[in-house]
């Protein structure tokens, strides 16, 4: 990781669903080619919220109850240290915080109604954006992007706001939506201020590729402005979405985050103590080690040299565990198909012909159905090992569970009490070690207040007299 960051790729794009087979592997080879260090993403249609940890990225996501909408945020891991926060607030808008070196940089992720959606529905959703906006400190510079369904123009009395280099002339309804939020917090809607080519403007093409239009959009506090170098789109991206990836470049100074070398410990291949003369072998040595005793100034000292004693033995008698492969489910014949769609996606993009038209969609159908075939037969082929593995009882019933449970999202992230996300290894062990200790060693306190008590006979407080 680079100890000094002060430039940085950030991304917005309707991805019309990761609820498909092989959505987000695709996304995010997509991302790590345009060098996105940070993705708005919307119609994500995950259900509920949460996040997890892929190989190179991070998602964040904030869905509904069902496989609708939904938004969310891709994060590089090695911009990840960096992400302070993220709130989820319903199924179209979100936000997280990126430390910077003399801020705290808000990105509010927003996926607005369609032109056609009733007022009363559009109306609300800026409420939402206004709510989570006024509730977040003046002082912290905010950058609003996403899909807002809105057609920017190049009316002279927003120019100040929407510069003149938009793809329409005219702004629609939620055009206006847009660009009046965008005056009364101080908002410069970034992604109609760059000259570019038109084909670098469009960002949604609709079926068939004759009608192409700009409703995605950045916009960046007026007081941030100049950190905002250039805002495109690239069409070439690869999908099953009718959207683009928009792209800014970023300049601002991230504080160093220094990584200690993480290194990988060998495991020790238990399996093999079931062999007995492996096993009898090992216990000689490991008797022969320690006959002599251990020499320590403290039992932490010697502990220490115990486990490592142990360790070094165990490997060398019963030898390192076999890392296994996973086997993955989209493979060659998948990216196969992908790139024939892709190919034939472009075509219809420079020269959208009904021959060109028909060519993509049937590669469309083509792509999405061995994608499908792809996946059942790697099912299969797990269901076939699990039935091999019938006399491993461990094996067995682990691999059942995996594949009764499906898919598990990882997640290597903690929230700390006032909100902020702690995503290093390091700090995640502290975390846990002050909750075990606040459980384990809970405060007592010695309550000296005079306690009331009954009893079934009234209480004499003096001694009755003697009666004669």
């Amino acid at each position: 990781m680079k100890n000094y960051l002060d430039k940085f790729n950030l991304g917005t794009w309707n991805v019309r669903s990761l609820y498909i087979a092989g959505a987000l592997t695709v996304i995010e080879a997509n991302l790590e080619r345009y060098g996105i260090a940070i993705a708005a993403i919307q119609e994500v249609r995950w259900t509920g919220e949460g996040n997890l940890k892929s190989k190179k990225h991070t998602i964040f996501y904030s869905g509904g109850q069902r496989h609708e909408r939904g938004v969310g945020f891709i994060v590089s891991n090695e911009y990840l240290p960096y992400i302070k926060r993220f709130e989820p607030y319903n199924d179209r808008l979100c936000y997280i915080q990126v430390e910077c070196k003399h801020m705290n940089l808000i990105l509010i992720n927003g996926y607005a109604p369609t032109e056609d959606k009733q007022q009363d529905e559009k109306e609300a959703f800026y409420e939402d954006l206004n709510t989570i906006f006024e509730s977040i400190a003046k002082s912290q510079p905010k950058i609003i992007l996403g899909d807002f369904n809105a057609k920017i123009g190049k009316e002279e009395m927003y120019r100040p706001t929407i510069g003149k280099e938009s793809l329409h002339t005219h702004s629609n309804e939620n055009g206006n939506l847009l660009i009046n939020f965008a005056i009364s917090k101080g908002l410069r809607i970034s992604s109609t201020c760059f000259p570019h080519k038109n084909i670098h403007k469009e960002t949604w093409v609709s079926p068939g590729g004759s009608t192409k239009n700009q409703i995605d959009h950045i916009m960046t506090d007026m007081k941030i402005n100049n950190i905002i170098e250039d805002v495109r789109s690239h069409r070439g991206v690869s999908a099953q979405s009718d959207h683009f990836l928009v792209k800014a470049k970023i300049q601002i100074k991230l504080p160093r985050k220094w990584r200690k070398r993480i290194i990988i410990e060998e495991k020790v291949d238990i399996d093999n103590i079931k062999n007995s003369e492996m096993l009898k072998e090992y216990k000689n040595k490991l008797k022969n080690k320690l006959k002599d005793g251990i020499e320590a100034e403290n039992i932490e000292t010697h502990w220490k040299k115990l486990e490592e004693i142990i360790k070094t033995t165990a490997l060398e008698h019963l030898g390192k565990k076999k890392k296994v492969q996973k086997h993955k489910w989209f493979n060659d014949k998948c990216q196969s198909a992908i790139e024939e769609r892709d190919k034939a996606r472009s075509l219809m993009l420079t020269n959208p012909n009904t021959e060109n038209n028909n060519n993509f969609a049937q590669k469309l159908r083509e792509a999405k159905r061995i994608i499908r075939r792809e996946k059942r037969l790697w099912e299969k082929e797990r269901i076939k090992q699990i039935e091999d593995n019938r006399t491993n009882p461990k094996l067995f019933f682990k691999q059942t569970k995996e594949l009764k449970t499906g898919y598990n999202l990882r997640t290597e992230i903690m929230k700390e009490e006032n909100g902020e996300l702690v995503t290093e290894g390091e700090e995640i062990a502290k975390q846990f070690g002050k909750v075990f200790e606040e459980l384990l060693n809970p405060q007592t306190h010695q309550d000296h207040t005079q306690i009331e008590y009954y009893t079934a006979e009234p209480e004499d407080v003096e001694p009755r007299p003697y009666a004669n």
